[in-house]
């Protein structure tokens, strides 16, 4: 346990009596934060708790609603509309990296004088 300072020095009874004051007073406020943060964790795994439960009904319900929707399928579930549309396309052989230009780039002639 840390001891609080009462100033100056010495072992008069005075300063012994403030610095055991000040000890018990910093004794009683750790044991306040101690219990206001037992009751906000206690608060929190309850708030916790209601949520997963209220998820678990959620998700019940969405089985269930699912179910009778005609909805995208879970294998193309989560891919944007527009993207599977464009992945249902019919499309044709992707072009080699030669065959995507015309003409291929090369490395500029670093050797060329245009005087001479």
């Amino acid at each position: 346990m840390t001891n609080r300072s009462a100033g100056g020095g010495g072992n008069t009874e005075a300063r012994k009596e403030k610095i055991k004051y000040k000890n018990d007073k910093l004794h009683e406020e750790r044991q306040r934060n101690r219990d206001k943060r037992d009751e906000i964790e206690t608060k929190q795994k309850e708030r916790k708790e209601k949520k997963e439960a209220r998820q678990g009904q959620d998700a019940a319900n969405d089985e269930s609603t699912e179910a009778a929707e005609d909805g995208p399928s879970q294998e193309h579930a989560g891919i944007h509309p527009a993207r599977l549309a464009m992945m249902q396309q019919p499309h044709s052989q992707p072009q080699s990296h030669s065959q995507s230009h015309s003409q291929p780039w090369r490395k500029p002639n670093r050797n060329f004088n245009k005087w001479g």
